[in-house]
């Protein structure tokens, strides 16, 4: 199903129109999940658990379930890795590491968040040959399914001084059969003590084959620092998609007068 929600401009927020970067953040749980239960859309899901989201900035680091990933020596699965996300001021920060198989590698940079990682140098398989999961201690933030060669994660963090309108969510489930999707948002200025988190919009559908939408509607303007997860409770077995997109702009608080 495709949902555009109605536009909503969080008072004091001027979007501008320089530097509009665009974002897709796709999600799949990659088993096969349990029907009548609520599901985070996400590589590494868990039955009825919310998105771990970290309350600080920490010691990062990245392991394969494979000793074919690996970087040094090099060997046939996934070589390097490009890290993406956010420091502890909400900074996007990347970092491009080296792989060890199953021996764990420190990154150099401590992550607040993590939303995307993507296998850059690969040997003679072509893909990651383990699940690749970048970690905060044995919390799990991203997970690269074998094969995938990238994080799917219907998870993502507004960067400092932006703001996100989002334009449109999906979410399917592989069987027929329904499914109750909701997309949240939560102010985690303060990481420690975020606020609750609020449903952005929700949609019920049931079908066969096939996939439900709705007509394209204005953005919904998502502020800095806010936390998003799109979830879905499905009504049957299956394998679990979903993902959001919009563009990233520039934003402003007015001056006090």
């Amino acid at each position: 199903m495709v949902n555009r929600p109605s536009i909503e401009v969080p008072p004091g927020i001027v979007p501008a129109l320089e530097g509009v970067n665009v974002i897709h953040k796709s999600g799949v749980a990659t088993a096969a999940l349990a029907a009548s239960a609520f599901w985070d859309i996400w590589d590494a899901a868990t039955a009825a658990v919310i998105y771990p989201f970290p309350t600080a900035a920490a010691e990062t680091s990245i392991v394969s379930s494979d000793v074919d990933d690996d970087g040094d020596p090099v060997d046939a699965g996934a070589r390097t890795v490009l890290v993406e996300g956010l420091d502890a001021d909400f900074l996007r920060i990347t970092e491009t590491v080296t792989m060890n198989g199953q021996t764990p590698v420190v990154l150099a940079n401590e992550f607040l968040r993590v939303y995307r990682a993507t296998v850059q140098a690969v040997g003679a398989t072509g893909v990651n040959e383990g699940n690749i999961d970048v970690l905060h201690g044995a919390t799990v933030l991203a997970r690269i399914a074998i094969g995938f060669g990238q994080t799917q994660m219907a998870i993502y963090t507004v960067p400092a001084g932006l703001a996100l309108l989002m334009e449109n969510y999906n979410a399917e489930v592989s069987s027929d059969g329904s499914i109750d999707v909701r997309c949240f948002k939560r102010d985690a200025s303060d990481p420690t003590a975020p606020g609750s988190w609020q449903l952005i919009n929700r949609s019920v559908s049931r079908w066969e084959a096939g996939q439900d939408s709705w007509p394209p509607d204005l953005p919904y303007v998502i502020r800095e620092k806010m936390d998003i997860r799109l979830s879905a409770d499905i009504g049957v077995d299956g394998i679990l998609t979903g993902a959001f997109a919009g563009r990233l702009v520039p934003f402003e608080f007015p001056s006090a007068t």
